[in-house]
């Protein structure tokens, strides 16, 4: 019986497996030209309407708030909240009414709680 059920199993998920796609590189988002090049550090995906939100570092900017529909073209930072060259590092995403929540720093008050509608205009701070 146990041989049966991993036969089943193995018959169900083999053609998931035949279509997995490789992994590829959606956008070099720290595309400076160094000697030592270093990585964007992506992390922190979170999946809000049909695009992914992750926090990542571009040259000359820490870690800031990024989004992604897949594409080359579809893969914007969405705000730069701690102008410069500091990092906001937006590190936790949840959705609240429709609203993508999330702690970040600007620089001045430290961590602070944030929102977004996945533009920089509907980016900003809650205000208490």
């Amino acid at each position: 019986m146990r041989q049966l059920t991993v036969a089943v199993l193995v018959t169900l998920i083999a053609p998931l497996a035949l279509r997995a796609q490789s992994p590829y590189l959606v956008k070099d988002i720290n595309s400076t030209a160094t000697a030592s090049p270093i990585s964007s550090t992506p992390n922190s995906f979170f999946r809000f309407g049909s695009r992914i939100f992750f926090a990542a570092s571009a040259a000359g900017n820490g870690g800031e708030l990024w989004s992604t529909d897949g594409s080359d073209a579809g893969t914007t930072q969405v705000a730069d909240i701690n102008n410069g060259s500091g990092s906001s590092s937006p590190p936790r995403f949840t959705v609240l009414n429709g609203k993508l929540i999330f702690n970040a720093s600007d620089g001045r008050y430290g961590t602070e709680l944030w929102t977004s509608d996945g533009t920089a205009a509907g980016t900003r701070q809650v205000r208490l």
